[in-house]
């Protein structure tokens, strides 16, 4: 990754680094250095930055293009698991739940590399449950199954997150993904942005932290 050195983005960074709460990271921060950083091939935004003496790197993405992030950054002097961090933010001036049922198009992120998949909301039942896949170009993947409840007096889902390894069977169009031994359990917590029904994000910690992961989604019929 190539170190960024724009004063106004390691000083955000840092502060960002330093902060212990993930939903306490400034947004307006997360843009700017959004904005400034190098992309991969899947729109993350990464980099390394220095400041102070310490040197931190981060990969992280915006839901839908709106001012809403999920991501991961870490001391990359760190030796601690704990250093590394998942996070997940966005303007809290207009935070509603959904009132109907909703599909979300999911894209995350573990340990560098990309998740995708969909989480579905129940408005009867009100559960946020689905499915995140890691796709490797080996035949080991990782899958994350979600399965939340909605807590309407903070107004963010919470529950639980289960890695699973996942085998991929098959060649060419024929290709097929497998679910197979149960790697960890963890606990999930997100809220929804920008309306009852725009976008939401979250992250799910486990005890071992290779696995855990963050994630953003916005509504399927918006992406169509």
């Amino acid at each position: 990754m190539t170190a960024l050195r724009t004063p106004l983005l390691a000083i955000a960074l840092f502060n960002l680094a330093t902060t212990a709460i993930a939903a306490d990271i400034p947004f307006h921060k997360l843009a700017v250095i959004h904005n400034l950083a190098n992309r991969d091939y899947n729109g993350f935004a990464y980099g390394t930055v220095v400041h102070d003496q310490k040197t931190s790197k981060f990969i992280f993405n915006t839901v839908g293009g709106q001012n809403v992030f999920f991501g991961e950054w870490a001391d990359t002097k760190a030796t601690a698991p704990q250093n590394g961090k998942v996070f997940y933010n966005g303007p809290t001036n207009n935070i509603e739940l959904p009132t109907k049922d909703i599909s979300y198009t999911v894209n995350g992120v573990n340990n560098g590399q990309p998740l995708s998949g969909t989480l579905d909301f129940s408005a009867q039942q009100q559960t946020l449950k689905g499915d995140l896949m890691k796709k490797s170009i080996t035949d080991k993947s990782l899958t994350f199954k979600i399965d939340t409840h909605i807590d309407r007096v903070s107004r963010t889902f919470k529950g639980e997150a289960s890695a699973y390894e996942t085998t991929r069977r098959g060649t060419g169009t024929a290709i097929a993904y497998e679910t197979g031994a149960l790697l960890g359990k963890g606990e999930v917590i997100g809220q929804f942005f920008n309306g009852s029904e725009a976008s939401l994000a979250g992250v799910a910690t486990f005890e071992n932290p290779n696995y855990d992961i963050a994630f953003g989604g916005i509504d399927k019929i918006a992406t169509q």
